[in-house]
């Protein structure tokens, strides 16, 4: 039954190849049903540091204690993936349609093999023009100068010389992705870990959503010659399909998020040795750890899709990459601990998704990490490459925020919950601001009436302490009918309301246990008054 399926499938490759000859821009691709978001390779620098010169980036000796990461002077490398397009003058080293069969593919994620190899696993790959369809394959690098791209010394191969599908559908499967992995010293060496999501349809409702059967652990303790399915699964509704892995000494971490784009990042840990004994799994549940996978809470909000993380040795602090569908920008977090607290999204490029941070290189004031896009070749076909980026790090001046876009400044010329987390239906955009360019301005002339200017919505632990503040000011001087605070889902609202100038801006701070909740909503908002406006700006939340 499989020789048919597998034959089945070689046939729907070539008829959407010969689609092209007749003037459509089909591919096997679209055979899957399968179309990521974002399109276009954007290399527009989104984080430039103009104030920065040489002596901003050197090392310290014993590197540096901050309040929080940020990435800076983002470039786009090389292309890691592909035939180059016409005027590109980018490095290609590569050369992975003629030395690899791969024309296309997607994901690249990498983690170090521990023999001196980096392994990256890719998506669903292709040959040029759609065909040669492979759910999975793997490419290995020695590389260490990244400056001139990542250059892969091979990829592993089955016995008839072509690229290896590591792990080959089953009946009914559509394909298996990898999404993350690792690797454990043994006796006899080092064993490559890999975790695939086994997808049952893409595009169930639009290109951000798609359904799985499973995710699994596979292995391998001959360096790719032979691969074993563990039957260590997660359901397919969990929240562990898409994951990634950090190792911290004998600690495997493992972040989750559900399948498609609109899930929140999870996380559990298992002893290095217990890999293949999946109850020895235990789950953050935002105070502590559990081995109740159902008890498992967020550590993060937003939507999370296809991330990475890595542990930078130099600022002591975890960072933690994705595509942000709120956003459509690739955006990046950081945390002292695996559980966070983590920072607000930061953007860090646009145009892209699926990243990997390369796990050699996370000791400094760099970050490399390869990123995918759907571009056009040389060869008019639109499909699925992997670029490398570099970008430089530094201390974040504003310090740790837990709140995203708290001083409204992402999107300078768009409404305030423009590819936002902020819930602000209404309030418009200001120039009158405490920083930076744009406050948000809520109006509120009806006597007696309660409206929100501004909420978000923000993962805690549980009964912790915390410190929020934001900058307000009032076209009537010395109102006190405007409150900032949180309202926690317990019922709980802890707030406060200071008379506020016309003139100038207020400072208001809420100090707050957070409780038995792991999640909580920010607010600002005002009772109305005649002619009444006021202006916000500033926000910030950290444990205090």
């Amino acid at each position: 039954m499989k020789d048919i399926l597998n034959r089945v499938k070689q046939i729907l490759l070539f008829l959407a190849v010969l689609t092209l000859s007749a003037g459509f821009s089909a591919c096997s691709s679209e055979s899957l049903g399968r179309n990521p978001e974002p399109d276009g390779l954007d290399t527009t620098n989104v984080n430039p540091d103009t104030t920065a010169n040489g002596d901003d980036f050197k090392l310290i000796a014993g590197g540096e204690t901050v309040g929080s990461i940020l990435a800076v002077n983002t470039e786009c490398v090389a292309r890691v993936i592909g035939q180059s397009a016409n005027g590109e003058n980018i490095p290609n080293p590569n050369s992975s349609l003629m030395r690899f069969g791969i024309g296309s593919t997607d994901y690249g994620n990498m983690w170090d093999a521990g023999n001196g190899t980096v392994w990256s696993v890719f998506g669903d790959n292709f040959n040029a023009t759609g065909g040669d369809w492979k759910s999975n394959a793997i490419a290995i690098s020695s590389d260490r100068n990244l400056a001139d791209g990542l250059y892969y010394d091979s990829v592993l191969r089955d016995a008839g010389g072509a690229r290896k599908e590591i792990i080959d559908p089953a009946d009914g499967e559509v394909t298996c992705i990898p999404t993350g992995g690792f690797s454990v010293q043994t006796a006899t060496g080092y064993r490559q870990y890999m975790s695939f999501m086994d997808v049952r349809q893409w595009a169930t409702d639009g290109n951000d959503n798609w359904s799985a059967n499973y995710s699994e652990l596979v292995y391998t303790d001959d360096y790719g010659d032979t691969w074993t399915r563990s039957g260590v699964r997660w359901d397919g509704n969990s929240n562990f399909v898409q994951t990634a892995f950090v190792v911290m000494g004998e600690t495997v971490y493992m972040y989750g998020t559900k399948a498609g784009r609109y899930g929140k990042a999870y996380l559990a840990k298992v002893q290095a040795g217990d890999v293949l004994n999946k109850t020895a799994y235990l789950y953050w549940n935002g105070s502590s750890w559990t081995p109740d996978e159902s008890a498992a809470t967020p550590v993060t909000n937003g939507t999370v899709s296809e991330m990475t993380v890595r542990y930078n040795t130099y600022y002591n602090r975890y960072i933690m990459m994705y595509l942000s569908v709120n956003q459509r920008k690739l955006v990046y977090r950081d945390a002292s601990a695996p559980e966070g607290e983590w920072s607000c999204e930061k953007i860090i490029l646009n145009g892209t998704y699926g990243p990997s941070i390369h796990p050699w290189f996370c000791d400094g004031r760099d970050i490399w990490f390869v990123s995918s896009s759907v571009t056009t070749s040389s060869a008019s076909y639109d499909t699925w490459h992997i670029f490398l980026y570099h970008s430089k790090l530094k201390a974040d001046p504003e310090g740790f925020n837990m709140i995203w876009e708290g001083g409204f400044e992402d999107e300078p010329t768009m409404n305030i919950t423009y590819k936002t987390l902020w819930n602000a239906a209404n309030s418009t955009s200001c120039h009158d601001a405490h920083t930076g360019d744009v406050s948000c301005k809520l109006s509120n002339g009806t006597e007696g009436e309660w409206k929100d200017a501004c909420t978000q919505s923000i993962t805690v632990k549980k009964r912790k302490e915390y410190i929020l503040t934001a900058w307000a000011k009032s076209s009537i001087a010395g109102s006190d009918r405007s409150y900032l605070g949180v309202r926690l889902h317990d019922g709980t609202i802890i707030d406060a309301h200071p008379a506020l100038n016309s003139d100038n801006w207020t400072k208001i701070t809420v100090e707050f246990n957070s409780g038995d909740n792991t999640s909580l909503d920010v607010f600002f908002g005002t009772w109305g008054a005649s002619g009444l406006q006021v202006l916000v700006d500033d926000f910030s939340l950290e444990p205090k």
